[in-house]
């Protein structure tokens, strides 16, 4: 089951950093661990990134083919794990 989030997305331009925040689609089979990611709020701070709305991040790993990659996502541990079970919930078909 595919579930969308708000990923961060921190792009280095060589003198800058680039701080934007991007739909993204994840298989709720394939997430390994969320944890909450209190540190980037001081990241935010020191680059002067404003982030319109998002107070909470977390740290999502996901597993994929090769290797296990991590994701910053808008959203305290808490809130994506219950968004998580409410999407992975079973449903009947034509019932």
């Amino acid at each position: 089951m595919l579930v969308e989030i708000k990923k961060l997305n921190i792009s280095n331009d060589g003198y800058a950093r680039k701080v934007s925040i991007d739909k993204m689609y994840v298989n709720v089979n394939h997430i390994v661990s969320i944890s909450d990611y209190n540190q980037i709020k001081d990241f935010l701070l020191a680059e002067q990134a404003v982030v319109g709305g998002a107070e909470n991040f977390s740290l999502l790993k996901i597993l994929t083919a090769e290797k296990v990659e991590e994701i910053i996502a808008v959203g305290t541990s808490q809130e994506l794990f219950s968004n998580f079970n409410e999407t992975s919930k079973r449903v009947i078909l034509n019932g």
